[in-house]
């Protein structure tokens, strides 16, 4: 793999003038083995979180869904709310969707449309627990934990802005190698591992940077986190921007650290805040672009 990098790195820079251009060749993640599927839903369901409603149930659920979408009603709720076999009144949590990550929802009484968890003292001590049990989790052939975090989105991002509402109440960060699945299925394994000849692959944390270029110091670079890859471009560059930016400017790569030079903070004020807030028409035919393209549901 490192070879077929090497090649790659090498072909990129034959486009590249040696003397003036710069060149960045990077990746958002890695790659590697993927060793198991894990099935939250599945564990919720055997500790008691998560209940099923009957077929029944689910037969009228889907009809009156059916219905409402020929009446051209939106869902009142969360699609995947609509669309689950989930018993809301009797369930306290869900991962309601996952990539890599999953995301955990409490079912919260004022806020889900059917909420049973009681706001602060009940919802905190069911925040404590899910955590709990989570980090425990382990890969049942090697005994290795499954989850390097379980954080709310507050912790994960360093922001008051990230909402519950918007990314779950808890976001569950699985080590290399895992990915967390949304399936409700009360059947299915709550872990579908992988066997080591399996061709399977998944995102890995790290990915690859590589600088080249004049004033780039030849020889291998250290860490860089993915926000500052733009300011150690825009610094590389000469590049004016506004203010604020996160991520720091890797000086480590350059014989003479480049200076990040900022835009007037007044006029980059100026230009940004003009932009009007969508109004309610417009939200309803962005999201409706978006479900069309397969963004939504």
């Amino acid at each position: 793999m490192l070879g077929a990098l090497d090649e790659a790195v090498a072909r990129v820079a034959a486009l590249a003038d040696r003397d003036s251009d710069l060149l960045v060749v990077l990746s958002d993640h890695g790659f590697g083995p993927l060793k198991a599927n894990i099935k939250v839903n599945r564990l919720l369901y055997d500790w008691g979180y998560l209940r099923h409603r009957s077929p029944w149930g689910r037969l009228v659920r889907r009809l009156r869904r059916n219905i409402d979408h020929a009446r051209g009603k939106r869902p009142r709720a969360m699609n995947v709310e609509l669309k689950s076999p989930v018993d809301w009144r009797r369930s306290k949590a869900m991962v309601m969707f996952a990539a890599v990550n999953g995301h955990l929802y409490v079912n919260l009484r004022g806020r889900q449309p059917h909420g049973s968890v009681e706001p602060d003292f009940e919802y905190d001590r069911l925040i404590g627990e899910l955590r709990r049990r989570l980090m425990q989790v382990a890969h049942p052939g090697t005994g290795e934990k499954v989850f390097e975090k379980v954080v709310s989105p507050q912790e994960l991002y360093g922001t008051p802005r990230a909402r519950a509402e918007d990314l779950g109440d808890l976001i569950l960060v699985p080590r290399d190698g895992y990915i967390v699945h949304q399936s409700t299925s009360a059947t299915a394994d709550p872990m579908v591992t992988q066997s080591k000849d399996a061709m399977s692959g998944c995102h890995y944390s790290n990915g690859i940077y590589v600088l080249r270029g004049p004033g780039v110091r030849a020889g291998r670079g250290g860490d860089m986190h993915i926000v500052d890859i733009a300011p150690t471009v825009c610094a590389a560059l000469g590049a004016r921007v506004g203010r604020p930016m996160d991520g720091r400017v890797m000086d480590e790569l350059f014989r003479e650290p480049p200076r990040l030079e900022y835009a007037d903070s007044a006029a980059q004020t100026a230009s940004t805040s003009t932009a009007a807030a969508l109004s309610r028409d417009d939200e309803e035919l962005v999201h409706k672009r978006l479900a069309e393209l397969g963004y939504m549901d």
